[in-house]
């Protein structure tokens, strides 16, 4: 997987895959944040220090992909 590869919904509609893992994992942040607020934690998205883990069998190409995805969400 590229930053340029695209992929298709079931009516075959492209969207570029970056686009749509990055907005995958702004959902996750956002209902996390969301979460925590529901709860009163006080804990605010400054204070968290994001980890996203890939497999370590992906190839530098993919990971490279999962960095750009993950820098769009800031």
């Amino acid at each position: 997987m590229t930053v340029d590869t695209k992929i298709a919904d079931i009516r075959g509609r492209e969207l570029k895959a970056l686009t749509v893992i990055s907005h995958a994992i702004r959902y996750l942040k956002d209902h996390l944040t969301k979460s925590l607020e529901n709860r009163g934690s006080g804990i605010k998205t400054e204070e968290i220090l994001w980890v996203l883990t890939v497999p370590a069998i992906w190839d530098d190409t993919a990971k490279l992909f999962m960095r750009k995805a993950a820098q769009e969400v800031h």
